[in-house]
């Protein structure tokens, strides 16, 4: 077809642009029309040669197969070819009869199994038997696409489908299937112009993850890819599914549903595959395809990290898998997530840390501590933060005022009202001066200091001047 090289959206749904002018008149064809006697232009095994002025089509051998009638003549394409005759044009097959008499002014190619035909510079499509399927009524057209064609008819266009139903609009197909509007109702139609889903809803959305929102009597719900309402139309608001969940609003509040319309009142990120949910007030964890891995059954729980997460119950901390079972029992305090297999915990306000056996590595002991980073962790005692090892061995010992976690082979301490950097064995290597110190990334540390922020390299130089 012609004109098919640009888009513009229209109400939120891409359809192509045309010119204003209709249909070209039939001199404008793309039939060949050499000014030789012969030709050779094979195509499926045929070619188009000129002889005494007239068109036919011959073998590889020379022989001729159709002989020489037309005014006019075109390659074989899926077993049919474009002629001209007295003017007009048809389609003929491999043995030279007509499959489409000769009485069009222009023959568009096949798509989709039907192609455009004009007279009188009206359009319509026919199909390989020459059967007008969709009468010619139409200024301009497009080919179809995906079980629908664009069309204009007067000063308006619109989307057909292969029966001529017309639609006031069509989207972009989005996963095999393209929502449709026919007298102010939403519905959807898939790739070969099934209609899946009949016009009915208030506004329909395209879909995600196999389901989609419709809107009916003002209230949202979600469809599946055959027609079949999976979660009634019940929220005031609802948004695509994404990892197997959907946010939706009802009754003011905000809310995740699964791909079964379970009602979720909190959802967390997804780590390590699994996401936290809340649910009547008891917390739990789902994957990403909504399915409930952990019953919600827990006071409050965390992301899980190292395998293993932190739930509450009973007001005591302890640490499950990822089937829910207790790996660790409740019955601390406080506990961190696990770091380096080695987690912090707080038992009769001292802190401590266990590994995934739940064994202490050193009794409780500290006032405070932080997770373990390259191999060594914050603890603070009597006041005073210093340093341990894995095997729970003091190797810097508790002296700063205040302390942050090892990055790069160096941490910041606090030290006399200043902040400086120290290595793995206690040195210090850029002298406290700082009113405060953030890691090292890359080579380089944030500092702060009169009042400005700049940074040094790790010899406490300054590389960009506060």
């Amino acid at each position: 077809t012609y004109q098919q090289n640009s888009y513009r959206y229209y109400n939120n749904y891409q359809v192509p642009t045309y010119p204003p002018s209709s249909y070209p008149d039939s001199s404008k064809n793309n039939i060949s029309q050499p000014q030789v006697d012969s030709t050779y232009n094979f195509s499926e095994g045929l070619a188009d040669v000129k002889k005494d002025g007239k068109w036919g089509y011959i073998d590889k051998t020379g022989k001729f197969l159709i002989e020489p009638q037309f005014d006019a003549a075109g390659s074989f394409s899926e077993g049919l070819a474009k002629v001209k005759k007295d003017g007009k044009l048809g389609l003929i097959d491999k043995t030279g009869k007509f499959v489409i008499q000769p009485q069009y002014d222009f023959i568009y190619s096949f798509s989709e199994g039907l192609a455009i035909v004009v007279k009188g510079r009206k359009g319509g499509f026919v199909d390989r038997t020459g059967n007008i399927v969709i009468k010619l009524q139409f200024d301009n057209a497009d080919d179809f696409s995906n079980g629908l064609a664009y069309v204009k008819k007067g000063r308006k266009w619109f989307h057909i489908d292969k029966t001529g139903t017309i639609y006031e609009k069509a989207s972009t197909v989005k996963e095999g299937l393209t929502v449709i509007k026919k007298n102010g109702k939403y519905g959807y139609i898939d790739k070969t112009g099934n209609i899946i889903s009949q016009p009915q809803f208030d506004k329909a959305y395209d879909f995600n993850e196999g389901l989609a929102v419709v809107k009916k009597n003002d209230k949202y719900g979600y469809i599946d890819k055959t027609g079949k309402l999976i979660v009634e139309p019940q929220f005031d608001d609802a948004f695509d599914f994404k990892e197997g969940l959907a946010q939706i609003k009802k009754d003011g509040k905000s809310c995740y549903i699964n791909k079964t319309g379970t009602i979720y009142d909190r959802i967390f990120d997804f780590k390590e595959d699994l996401a936290v949910i809340v649910k009547d007030g008891k917390w739990g964890y789902i994957d990403k395809t909504g399915n409930i891995i952990i019953q919600p059954q827990f006071d409050k729980v965390f992301n899980f990290k190292e395998g293993l997460a932190v739930v509450i119950k009973d007001g005591k901390w302890g640490y499950i898998d990822k089937t829910g079972k207790f790996v660790i029992q409740p019955q601390f305090d406080k506990a961190y997530d696990f770091n380096e297999d080695l987690a912090a915990v707080s038992k009769d306000g001292k802190w401590s840390y266990i590994d995934k056996t739940g064994k202490f590595i050193i009794q409780p002991q500290f006032d405070d501590s932080f997770i373990f980073k390259e191999g060594l962790a914050g603890v603070k005692k009597n006041g005073k933060w210093g340093y341990l090892d894995k095997t729970g061995k003091i190797t810097i010992q508790p002296q700063f005022d205040d302390a942050k976690s090892f990055s790069e082979d160096f941490t910041a301490v606090y030290q006399d009202g200043k902040w400086g950097y120290i290595d793995k064995t206690g040195k210090f290597t850029v002298e406290s001066q700082f009113d405060d110190a953030y890691d090292f990334k890359d080579g380089l540390a944030q500092v702060k200091k009169d009042g400005k922020q700049g940074y040094i390299d790790k010899t406490g130089k300054f590389v960009i001047q506060p």
